[in-house]
């Protein structure tokens, strides 16, 4: 009798062990299909600009179209001054779980520098003195700036501008200037004027807005 007493306890027993595994695995599994609907609810939607300008003003978070299901907790930042791919990072969190979303943008610099002159075109005296460069304005790009100028000595694919001149200030004719200019990114761009240098002493008549400045004529100046 003490026995088949001992068996049903012993039976009890076992029996409350495993009713207790069942309910603490069947409350792991509620537990995890909670943490998985949580998880699933969390969206986020991007917009379509994969592609930014360098330079600009744009951040990580102007990348997002729309989103749902939490709070956003960390958004890795979008430097654009930095030409190539970037993935972004973006983390949301719903009671305790988190999901991380990621974004691919590619950074690229598409702008040409700017060359300006103060002179559209300059008409000089055979005889005097002429330097290109006294018509250059500015050289530069619109994110980094001036652009320095680069001799013969530099490298071709060195970042700066050159200058191309064959006018021969002691020969009466029509010449060209030339300025190309190349940025840190590798866009390039080209403007030229024109020089005419005349015989004789007797320079022809100044016409509206033109200037002459040392027996140089200076035609539609654009002095700041």
């Amino acid at each position: 009798m003490k026995i088949q007493m001992k068996k049903k306890k012993r039976i009890a027993i076992i029996l409350v062990i495993l009713l207790l595994v069942f309910m603490t695995v069947v409350l792991f599994l509620w537990h995890r299909m909670q943490e998985r609907n949580r998880y699933d609810a969390m969206q986020l939607t991007f917009t379509e600009d994969t592609v930014i300008e360098y330079g600009s003003q744009k951040d990580a978070e102007s990348l997002i179209l729309s989103y749902s299901g939490g709070t956003l907790k960390e958004i890795s930042e979008l430097d654009t001054s930095i030409v190539g791919k970037q993935r972004i990072t973006y983390t949301m969190e719903n009671d305790g779980v988190r999901r991380t979303f990621t974004h691919e943008v590619e950074i690229r610099d598409t702008t040409a520098p700017q060359i300006l002159f103060h002179s559209d075109s300059i008409t000089i005296e055979a005889g005097a003195t002429f330097d290109p460069s006294k018509n250059i304005r500015s050289v530069s790009d619109p994110i980094d700036g001036d652009l320095p100028y680069l001799s013969d000595n530099d490298a071709d694919e060195a970042c700066g501008y050159r200058i191309q001149s064959d006018v021969d200030p002691l020969t009466a004719g029509h010449y060209t200037v030339t300025v190309t200019a190349r940025d840190a990114n590798e866009n390039t761009e080209e403007a030229s004027y024109p020089v005419d240098v005349y015989e004789s002493a007797a320079l022809p008549p100044a016409t509206d807005g033109a200037t002459y400045i040392d027996g140089i004529l200076l035609v539609n100046k654009q002095f700041s």
